[in-house]
This record gives C-alpha cells, sequence and structure tokens, in this order.
C-alpha cells in the first residue's frame, strides 16, 4: 500500500513563513490538475465574447450537465487532498498532542477566515 508519505518526501521548516526550500518536492500532478482546472474555471467564466460561445462552455439547463459543471467539484477535490498532503506534512514534522491539534487545525481556519474576510470587504 502506498502512503503519502511515499510519495511526497517530507518537507523541512522553512526560516520565513514564504521561503520555498529548494529540496522540498511537489506532487506533479496534482500542480498540473490544479493549473489545468483553474485554466478551465477561467475559460467558462469570461470565454472572450459571449456571442459567439462554445456551446459547452454555457450554463446548463437544471436537468443536464455539462463540462463546466465538473470544473468546481474538480477544484474542491483539489483543495481534499492538498490539505491531506499539508496535514501529513505537518504531523511528520513533530509531535502532536491533543492540546496542539487545534494548533494544526489553526492554518488552514486562520486562511479560511482571511479569504472570507477579504471577499465580505469587497462586496461591502
Amino acid at each position: 500500500m502506498t502512503t503519502v508519505s511515499s510519495i511526497v518526501t517530507e518537507a523541512q521548516p522553512a526560516a520565513d513563513a514564504g521561503e520555498v526550500l529548494p529540496n522540498q518536492e511537489r506532487l506533479m500532478s496534482l500542480d498540473v490538475f490544479r493549473g489545468a482546472t483553474i485554466a478551465s474555471m477561467l475559460l467558462v467564466n469570461d470565454p472572450g465574447t459571449w456571442s459567439a460561445v462554445y456551446p459547452p462552455l454555457l450554463p446548463a439547463p437544471c436537468t443536464a450537465g455539462r463540462s463546466r459543471t465538473l470544473i468546481f467539484p474538480f477544484f474542491l477535490w483539489i483543495v481534499g487532498v492538498s490539505m491531506a498532503l499539508s496535514t501529513e506534512s505537518r504531523v511528520s514534522r513533530g509531535p502532536y498532542s491533543a492540546a496542539s491539534c487545534f494548533t494544526l487545525a489553526g492554518a488552514p481556519s486562520s486562511s479560511s477566515l482571511r479569504v472570507f474576510a477579504v471577499a465580505f470587504l469587497q462586496l461591502s
């Protein structure tokens, strides 16, 4: 059985939060799938001119599905896999007790709150 640890090597903690270490490996297939999904999101949300749109890029009627209806579930799948990989990487870097589980869950929670705050400020 293949574990995530055998697919992606363990990351060493960086000195700065934004610093990317040169020996850190990434899961290339996930990065390619993420890029294709984001490119697809851009294409279906702005196909150029709305007077001459390729039919599969149009919104689907309520009873039918089109290719654009799969893009958001693909993106959610990517988010879930990325969170699983980052959580396993954080756990493998150090011992976590029951009390520090809040620390482990704090990073995705604070990121979510920041994204929500930016979206809320843009709407107001």
